[in-house]
């Protein structure tokens, strides 16, 4: 069986884009306030949505073992299904992106600014 390379790819990416911007920013500080957010406000999430997920699928805690929640422990292969715009609207993820879009506006500002 072919497994995911994460549980929980969406909240990998929003990790990851909260990394870039923290570098971008380029206040170590902030790097902490990630950190705090990612471990206080993201963690107990993915944790009482895997408590849920074995709930509703007994064959979770065979999938969990497999699958890494967050980290890829292994290269990635290039996907197998090509990318949905479809699927990104369903899942409502472009408040990730909104996100994404405000923190880059703001060190935009910031750097037109200094």
């Amino acid at each position: 069986m072919r497994s995911a390379a994460s549980r929980n790819p969406l909240y990998l990416g929003t990790l990851l884009m909260a990394v870039g911007c923290t570098i971008a920013a380029a206040q170590p500080w902030l790097a902490l306030l990630v950190a705090a957010v990612f471990l206080l406000v993201y963690q107990p999430v993915m944790e009482q949505e895997e408590q849920h997920l074995a709930k509703l699928f007994p064959e979770f805690a065979e999938y969990a073992a497999q699958v890494p929640q967050l980290l890829p422990k292994r290269p990635l292969k290039p996907l197998q299904t090509p990318f949905s715009w479809a699927m990104y609207r369903h899942n409502r993820e472009q408040k990730a992106l909104y996100g994404l879009l405000m923190v880059l506006a703001f060190l935009v500002v910031r750097m037109l600014l200094s």
